[in-house]
């Protein structure tokens, strides 16, 4: 036995080299269940981030298909309100087609001139009075309408008379018609009137023709009273 030198170990003494072996073994197993243990972990964590990416892609498959259904929707209610508008505008031109019809524009007020020539009594105790008048369409556009019925007679105490056809002595009645403008009419009105009374103002109520009525006009009567006879022309 040398002194200093390293003995040798033998099979059977401890510390020997199956105890090595048999140590790198349990190390070799050991690695290889981690390693068995860490790929199971990963591939379990790429399955599950595989899942969770299909789900995500499955979602947002769905938003696509929502958006392009409420771009539809939007589109849909763009159409509805210009159909909206249309309607709204169609029915303002409804209204004011009805509001012509119902209340139409007047038509223009004609404008006459009226003048009386002459007032004659039958006789001194007549209660018949004549009255020469004249009357003028003097608007530039308008028709004026007339009758004698649109003619009253004024007295000076303001007492009014309508005209009277039943004398029948008068040569030229003025009648009724259509005066264009510019064109004139002239003939004779008669009134019964008590025998005292004076007669100061002719009053014409007139039309345009179309039943619509405006302001009266009147002229003053001359003051000076003649006696009707067959020579009183009007």
């Amino acid at each position: 036995m040398a002194s200093g030198a390293e003995q040798e170990v033998g099979p059977g003494q401890p510390g020997g080299r199956p105890a090595q072996v048999t140590t790198i073994r349990k190390a070799i197993v050991i690695g290889a269940v981690v390693a068995l243990l860490v790929g199971g972990a990963s591939s379990l964590a790429t399955a599950r981030l595989t899942d969770r990416q299909s789900d995500l892609d499955e979602q947002g498959a769905e938003i696509t298909q929502l958006a392009s259904r409420v771009g539809q929707q939007e589109g849909q209610i763009a159409q509805l309100a210009n159909q909206v508008d249309t309607l709204e505008a169609e029915k303002a031109s409804r209204e004011e087609q009805l509001s012509q019809i119902l209340n139409p524009t007047p038509a223009p007020a004609p404008t006459a001139l009226l003048s009386a020539n002459w007032v004659a009594r039958a006789f001194p105790e007549s209660l018949y009075i004549s009255v020469c008048v004249e009357i003028e369409n003097t608007s530039t556009s308008a028709s004026l309408a007339y009758a004698e019925t649109q003619f009253s007679a004024v007295d000076r105490d303001n007492f009014v008379y309508p005209h009277n056809a039943d004398y029948p002595m008068r040569l030229t009645p003025l009648g009724s018609g259509q005066l264009s403008p510019g064109q004139k009419a002239r003939g004779e009105l008669m009134f019964h009137v008590p025998v005292d009374a004076v007669l100061t103002r002719l009053v014409f109520v007139w039309n345009a023709g179309s039943g619509a009525t405006f302001p009266e006009i009147a002229v003053d009567l001359p003051a000076a009273l003649t006696f009707y006879s067959s020579n009183s022309v009007c």
